[in-house]
């Protein structure tokens, strides 16, 4: 999504409206002509930070831990959105882990909120923060990190929002 028209525009048409989507491939080909300008625009505003698997994850933490460093704030989506967008989220990436680890090191303990968008009624729920270091008390392994964000964010899409209130 951050890396330019031509990725956006086959990533777009491609694996998002034609396989998660379910769209046909010439209607999704057709609407990204427009869409993915419009969201290749959206994104670059948004000045968003890519990570990826492999030796540029590396570009991504530097990136991150100075956008740390001068006050800003971003959000990580740690879900695995591979196989389509689910009511329950199946699997969280442990990647988050890493960074705040590396933002420890610096002297900054970055505050983690877990939050859910119920489909249902289009509403987002977010949970009171936990620091990474209370986190890495209760759970060493950043898997069992990951494991444990994924259990707390299911369980907000099953929250009755009337005995809130």
């Amino acid at each position: 999504m951050n890396s330019g028209f031509k990725k956006l525009y086959r990533y777009q048409t491609i694996t998002y409206y034609h396989g998660k989507k379910g769209w046909n491939i010439h209607l999704a080909r057709l609407f990204c002509l427009i869409a993915s300008p419009l969201t290749n625009l959206f994104y670059k505003g948004l000045r968003l930070i890519s990570t990826y698997p492999d030796y540029r994850l590396r570009e991504t933490i530097s990136t991150s831990i100075d956008f740390i460093e001068s006050g800003g704030n971003f959000v990580i989506f740690p879900e695995d959105s591979s196989k389509g967008y689910f009511e329950e989220m199946k699997y969280f990436f442990s990647g988050f882990a890493l960074l705040a680890e590396r933002a420890l090191k610096h002297g900054r303990d970055i505050p983690i909120y877990v939050s859910y968008l119920r489909p249902k009624d289009n509403t987002y729920i977010f949970e009171k923060p936990i620091y990474y270091s209370e986190l890495k008390k209760l759970h060493p392994d950043k898997k069992d990190m990951a494991k444990y964000l994924l259990e707390r964010t299911n369980n907000l899409g099953k929250i009755d929002l009337e005995t809130i209130k």
